[in-house]
């Protein structure tokens, strides 16, 4: 799994590219990814008026920044991430949605 957000009963790990504009920290051509794995903080889910999906907010970090993640999931599995970050322009990201089996887990 290369890139991904695997949200768990109380922690997230994941790795997503970033394509951006960084604010604090990193040289020039060092931008790197959204790597984290940490306790989820402030999770809230919202139905959608119209049935036809959720948004999901929660923070996390790592040992550089904390992300602030919208996620908006419709009842076709697809979802829109966003991760905002006080280090990193905010970037959007776009996949589906899966359970994964246990031998995704290992």
């Amino acid at each position: 799994m290369d890139n991904y957000v695997r949200v768990q009963e109380d922690s997230t790990p994941g790795f997503l590219p970033y394509f951006g504009k960084m604010r604090l920290g990193g040289g020039y051509g060092e931008v790197g990814a959204n790597e984290f794995d940490s306790e989820i903080r402030d999770c809230k889910v919202k139905t959608k008026r119209n049935g036809k999906g959720i948004t999901v907010t929660f923070n996390t970090k790592n040992s550089d920044e904390r992300f602030d993640f919208t996620l908006f999931i419709t009842k076709s599995k697809s979802a829109t991430v966003v991760v905002k970050s006080l280090h990193r322009n905010s970037i959007t990201y776009y996949g589906v949605i899966r359970e994964l089996d246990d031998d995704s887990l290992e």
